[in-house]
């Protein structure tokens, strides 16, 4: 029962502390931030989210074509298009993300 208690409080004190921090963090953006700036950069924001949705959309649909055009290739009955398909899902799966990532920036 007094561990309950205790327990119990602690929670409500933890909960106090935190809407505490959340209504100071609130205060001072409220006070600090320069509207007019907030005005002027926003719709640059806007314009970079809906470029970054398209940018994932497009590449979202390359990445599932190609997969499938490869995981076909791999099941594929010829063993020239099967080894190619498997060569080339060896070499990304069997290097590091930085090094494809050098190798495709810089050629």
């Amino acid at each position: 029962m007094r561990d309950g208690l205790i327990r119990r409080a602690g929670e409500l004190l933890s909960v106090g502390v935190l809407l505490l921090v959340i209504g100071a963090v609130g205060f001072i953006a409220v006070t600090q931030v320069n509207t007019d700036l907030l005005t002027t950069v926003f719709p640059q924001f806007v314009e970079a989210f809906w470029l970054v949705v398209r940018i994932v959309a497009v590449s979202s649909l390359l990445s599932v074509t190609l997969g499938l055009l490869v995981g076909l290739a791999r099941i594929s009955r010829s063993p020239v298009t099967g080894r190619i398909a498997k060569g080339y899902v060896e070499f990304f799966r069997g290097t590091p993300l930085l090094f494809q990532l050098f190798l495709i920036f810089f050629g």
